[in-house]
């Protein structure tokens, strides 16, 4: 039998060993790549934890799509309108020559007009008004004047006038035509005398008007 002070030495011996087995089993562990090792990621600058909810505090929120260019507006478009109009009260008066150019930038319209009517009788007009679209491909057209009115007496009279149109417009885009128009005008005079004829100018007068349009500039 082994005395008491071997028996102290055997025991601890064992001890040591066992200490140190654990501490080399630790080691291994902790070694990248180790059977036992543990996986930590790096999380991207800005990154959101997974599970944060979009609106939490210090959330990134997700990349929103930029919005399409906004569209162009309308481009403008001109028009020569050659026609003839009507004086229905003037009965021996054949038509007259009408010509017009119009300018139109999506609703509204700016429009130049020279018209023959009630013989040697010119007007001259200026307007602004609107165009709006109506049933079966039809725009609707209203404008305000203001020009002159030429009347040949002995002399050339000149009056200035006020006026308005109204008008429909069938867009056709043929032929190298591009509108049918047809509109009534209404002017009064701001100064009258006698027209041609010698008779007094009327208050108000008021024509027919049919046209053709052609487009340019485009």
């Amino acid at each position: 039998m082994l005395p008491a002070k071997a028996r102290l030495l055997l025991v601890a011996a064992v001890l040591t060993f066992i200490t140190s087995a654990h501490a080399e089993a630790a080691d291994a562990g902790a070694e990248p790549g180790g059977k036992d090792a543990v996986s930590v990621k790096t999380a991207a600058p800005g990154a959101v934890p997974a599970g944060t909810p979009a609106d939490a505090p210090g959330a990134v929120p997700a990349a929103v799509p930029a919005a399409p260019y906004p569209l162009a507006p309308d481009s403008l478009e001109r028009l020569v309108e050659v026609g003839a109009s009507f004086v229905g009260s003037s009965a021996r008066i054949g038509p007259g020559a009408s010509v017009r150019l119009t300018f139109r930038q999506d609703d509204f319209v700016t429009a130049y007009s020279l018209e023959e009517i009630s013989g040697p009788r010119t007007v001259g007009m200026f307007g602004l008004g609107v165009a709006k679209p109506a049933r079966r491909g039809f725009n609707v057209l209203a404008t305000g004047l203001l020009g002159f009115d030429a009347a040949a007496t002995g002399g050339m009279g000149l009056h200035p006038a006020v006026g308005a149109r109204v008008g429909l417009e069938w867009p056709v885009r043929r032929h190298r035509i591009d509108t049918f128009a047809v509109s009534l005008t209404g002017i009064t005079d701001l100064t009258r005398g006698p027209d041609a004829y010698g008779e007094r100018l009327p208050v108000v007068t008021m024509w027919l008007t049919g046209a053709i349009g052609f487009g340019f500039g485009r």
